[in-house]
């Protein structure tokens, strides 16, 4: 399975930007047995041998890249979003982390890997991250005015408002930050459940603190925030 650690951090920048820069109506020609040999070659430890796989799929993973709101077999949709260097960087790494995984779950007597390729890696990147996007950006759940906190004498106010935070994060957000806080999951657990990758996770995490921090503004300083949610374990 591809590994980001193991992964030039130069060869995927450079590669990243290629996607951006490539004309989407420029199809790659593929051949079976080269591109099976390298195949054979990757699955015996030649990490160069994949990455030298993954980038003749560049007219793939830059048409995902530019447009991973219209993945096969979906209805299409015309919704904006103002995507961030960060999500995009994302993005990019939940490519190249579905197109390995498919790799890995080959088997040449069910087709050739073009045809496994065309027909799963976008709507994989879809599922994995795509939908979590629009979750994060249009769909996310409002805290409820009706739901109170019941705020007992022995509970430390801090956590009530933590609490009140928690509930303005998605569902994933929230549950990646009880996975990780409350029962210190590291983020390969959490992605094996969750089905996404562990750069996914990490960055869900990241980006559910942030939003804590913002949230609990003039309560916790910036600097001591992070540490204070650590901390709090979120305790019943």
């Amino acid at each position: 399975m591809f590994n980001n650690n193991n992964l030039p951090l130069n060869k995927a920048q450079k590669f990243q930007v290629r996607c951006a820069k490539w004309d989407t109506k420029k199809r790659v020609s593929h051949n079976q047995a080269e591109e099976l040999e390298l195949l054979n070659k990757y699955r015996a430890g030649d990490e160069d041998a994949g990455w030298d796989l993954f980038t003749r799929y560049i007219d793939l993973a830059s048409y995902i890249y530019k447009f991973p709101h219209k993945a096969q077999y979906k209805n299409n949709t015309d919704i904006n979003i103002e995507w961030s260097s960060v999500e995009k960087e994302d993005l990019f790494q939940e490519i190249a982390y579905n197109f390995f995984k498919l790799l890995k779950q080959y088997d040449e007597q069910k087709g050739a890997i073009v045809a496994l390729m065309k027909s799963s890696l976008h709507l994989n990147v879809y599922r994995s991250f795509f939908e979590e996007i629009v979750d994060q950006k249009f769909k996310e759940v409002e805290f409820d005015d009706n739901v109170e906190f019941v705020q007992t004498e022995s509970t430390p106010a801090q956590y009530a408002e933590l609490y009140k935070a928690l509930d303005k994060l998605t569902k994933r957000q929230r549950y990646i930050i009880e996975k990780s806080c409350s029962n210190d999951w590291n983020s390969t657990e959490i992605a094996e459940e969750l089905g996404i990758s562990p750069s996914s996770v990490r960055s869900h995490l990241q980006k559910a603190k942030e939003r804590l921090r913002e949230l609990l503004e003039g309560i916790y300083t910036n600097d001591n925030s992070s540490n204070n949610l650590d901390s709090a374990k979120l305790a019943s």
